[in-house]
């Protein structure tokens, strides 16, 4: 009685004074609307993880956009569970028994599969639309529902209702006549249990949910019918099931209860407070709030890039805009045509606002707090990679990890050790009692590799793999064998793990030939200091075998020997044998080509040639295994055709192929960056870099002149030499700016002076 004439009198008060909108703590209010006949809308943005549960839950269903723009589905599955609720008060479903009590007949239910399915589903609609609304929850607003006096009532009310229930039900089946189920006794109090947490839940949490004004007011429509009908049913109907109105509960020694007029009671509560619900939500003019959840916030967001990017005309973003605007954030050239294209889907040079919403709005609402750089940065670096056979760097080591880790070491070392030394060369190192001491070392020796790049310190990584080539130089290995390894490896894996696939191929390709294989074979020899030797030999060689006449076609015959029966790659790229041939004959120009331009050091326009044959070769499906079989296979034919090829020149031929040709060849999709580095260093005229050079990359770069020092500091710390060499420079921004390929250079520059080691000091000293 006490709770009644408080919720009374709170309704009164609702209904004499207009409430003011509560906002939550940490919201700010985004727009305004006019104020009408249904009130002014407030629409606010919440802070970062301010939701229950996001809308991107949800979101994540096949139905998701439809049932989040919709609110009469999940207003359609209350009504009905609570319409069927109602007939199952009356035990319309179930099999109705009678027996004699002190009062008179009394009724009782037995469950038929009829009133189990009515239960079921009752339990199953009340959850679909509690989930639906619980992806709504703001958890400011929760805590101030809680603060208040309304959910408390409700909780109270439920139980009320729910034990007077379950013990009524209880006495009247022990004290029936007839054998009912155990079972079927208790699995119907379960159910019964759960639609009162699921209503009570529901009146509670809708309160607090990021859901329009329509919802809220046919919710509280719909549950004040329903909890009026049960209020009076329970009180005016004597001949309802389960209910023995001559029963009593004492409480506390010195008061009697009846089960269903605590029912009776419990639901007049809740109607109560429902009324004073809908005085506030239905009949009174108000403001009111309409919070956003995480799936839809980000569209006033939309809206305001829109109008930064909309510069030539206000209701669409031409290239040009689009362009300047990203640079202006440091987004590559590459990656900006990449995420125009994307959003550009009709091919028309423009972008209208509703293409640019459908475009964006996914990544907008994963990430509502980030900023309009960052965000657009990480859409055109994914139009990027998604537009290439390559991925990020970061999606290629997550690739190599995954798969690595359905290996077991011992299996794979073994299939690597026979297809490793299935070549003569190979077998004459490895004596075969040693054969499960060295498969086990082999596969350790790729879990290592894979093992320090975790933790992505490519400077470590390179550090490590350089020590390990220097310890296997007196074990009989040469530089020819990495590449017969690293094929090994791929064969492994394509037989280990049932297949491999272009992606698989790819991420296992650029992660073992720049980041193990090229450190590696640094450690194993070292012909840097000797370029004019190195590039002078590689140009003897491929003059040789452009005027042998029959040196194209043993090159064929012996890449197929190499390839060792898998003609499926080779077919998928040539056709028939003269598009090979006259393909390899064209790569040996190639390679003369670039020779000569390195030999004049100018090391720009050399790479600029390799990876515009690298973009030809991806478009012809040619990969990284294919080089390395034209690398293996080269070297074969220079021995069998009796060219004059002495271990000295086959190691300067694999040290050419693999650092100056295979390392940008795989690295091309990452290029962009390197660009302005290898002009700058074209244009130095001198091989080594002092700090005067060091400055004119600076300043080519833009950055602010106190990171100029820092920038040094960190290069000599991560060369770990006195003397830094113009390639030492390219390959350690290149590394960088593979880290972040959708950044421009100046970026990628500006960034890695900003950023000194953790070490530096200490190295300096």
């Amino acid at each position: 009685m006490v709770i009644a004439v408080r919720v009374l009198s709170s309704v009164l008060r609702s209904a004499s004074s207009l409430p003011k909108p509560m906002i939550p703590v940490g919201t700010t209010v985004t727009r305004k609307g006019t104020t009408g006949q249904k009130g002014r809308v407030l629409i606010v943005k919440p802070v970062a993880k301010a939701y229950v549960l996001s809308g991107h839950l949800l979101s994540k269903m096949s139905l998701a956009e439809w049932l989040l723009q919709r609110k009469w589905p999940v207003l359609a599955a209350i009504l009905v569970a609570l319409s069927l609720h109602i007939v199952e008060l009356f035990g319309v479903c179930s099999e109705i028994l009678e027996y004699t009590g002190g009062t008179g007949v009394v009724l009782v239910t037995r469950p038929t599969w009829v009133s189990w399915l009515t239960g079921t589903s009752t339990c199953v609609l009340l959850g679909f639309a509690l989930f639906c609304v619980t992806t709504r929850v703001h958890s400011q607003l929760l805590r101030m529902t809680f603060s208040s006096f309304d959910p408390w009532a409700i909780i109270f009310s439920m139980v009320r209702a729910c034990a007077a229930k379950i013990y009524s039900r209880h006495v009247v089946h022990l004290a029936a006549e007839y054998e009912l189920e155990v079972h079927s006794y208790f699995g119907y109090l379960i159910i019964d249990t759960v639609v009162f947490v699921e209503l009570s839940a529901l009146l509670i949490i809708t309160e607090a949910a990021d859901v329009p004004k329509d919802f809220t007011r046919g919710f509280v429509a719909i549950c004040l019918c329903y909890s009026v009908a049960a209020a009076l049913i329970s009180g005016i109907d004597h001949d309802l099931p389960d209910w023995d109105r001559s029963s009593t509960v004492d409480f506390l020694f010195f008061s009697s209860m009846a089960p269903l007029s605590q029912y009776f009671g419990a639901f007049q509560v809740i109607a109560l407070l429902l009324a004073k619900a809908a005085a506030s939500t239905i009949l009174l003019k108000q403001d009111f709030m309409y919070l956003r959840c995480h799936y839809d916030v980000c569209l006033d967001q939309l809206e305001a890039c829109f109008a930064k990017l909309a510069i030539t005309e206000p209701s669409k973003i031409h290239f040009e805009d689009f362009a300047t605007v990203l640079e202006s954030w440091g987004i590559s050239d590459d990656a900006i045509f990449a995420g125009f294209h994307r959003l550009d889907v009709e091919q028309v040079g423009y972008v209208g606002l509703n293409e640019f919403k459908v475009s964006l709005r996914g990544i907008f609402s994963e990430f509502p707090d980030a900023s309009d750089t960052a965000l657009f940065t990480r859409f055109c670096h994914n139009a990027l990679t998604e537009s290439m056979c390559y991925t990020s760097l970061s999606s290629m080591l997550a690739t190599v990890f995954g798969q690595w880790r359905k290996l077991r070491i011992d299996q794979f070392g073994k299939q690597l050790y026979a297809n490793f030394t299935c070549h003569p060369e190979i077998q004459r190192i490895f004596r075969d009692d040693r054969m499960r001491t060295q498969a086990l070392l082999f596969g350790a020796f790729v879990h290592a590799a894979l093992d320090s790049l975790r933790e992505k310190d490519f400077i470590k990584t390179a550090r490590t793999m350089t020590s390990l080539g220097l310890r296997h130089q007196n074990y009989g290995i040469k530089p020819a064998h990495l590449c017969l390894f690293q094929l090994a490896i791929l064969n492994t894996l394509e037989m280990q793990l049932k297949g491999l696939s272009v992606h698989s191929e790819v991420a296992w390709s650029v992660v073992w030939t720049y980041f193990v294989t090229s450190s590696f074979l640094r450690g194993l020899v070292y012909v840097d200091s000797d370029r004019e030797f190195m590039l002078g030999t590689v140009s003897v060689l491929i003059n040789q075998a452009q005027e042998a006449p029959n040196y194209v076609s043993s090159l064929i015959k012996n890449m197929k020997m190499v390839f060792k029966g898998d003609a499926e790659q080779n077919e998928e790229i040539f056709h028939e044998e003269t598009q090979e041939h006259t393909h390899l004959a064209t790569l040996l120009d190639f390679l003369s080509e670039v020779v000569e331009q390195l030999t004049r050091s100018d090391v720009a326009s050399a790479r600029r040639l390799i990876r515009s044959f690298a973009q030809v070769s991806w478009e012809r499906k040619i990969r990284p295994r294919y080089m390395l079989v034209f690398q293996h296979a080269m070297a074969v034919t220079y021995r069998e055709l009796g060219f004059r090829f002495t271990p000295k020149m086959e190691t300067v031929w694999m040290f050419f192929m693999h650092c100056e040709i295979l390392e940008v060849f795989v690295l091309e999709p990452y290029a962009s960056n390197q660009l302005k580095v290898e002009e700058w260093g074209s244009n130095l005229g001198q091989e080594d870099v002092d700090y005067d050079a060091w400055k004119k990359l600076m300043v080519l770069a833009q950055v602010d002149e106190r990171f100029h020092t820092p920038g040094w500091e960190r290069l000599h710390v991560e060369c770990r030499k006195p003397a830094v060499g113009v390639v030492d420079v390219i390959h350690i921004l290149g590394e960088e700016g593979i880290q972040h390929s959708a950044w421009t250079f100046e970026k990628v520059v500006q960034h890695y002076c900003q950023n000194l080691p953790a070490d530096a000091d200490s190295f300096l000293e």
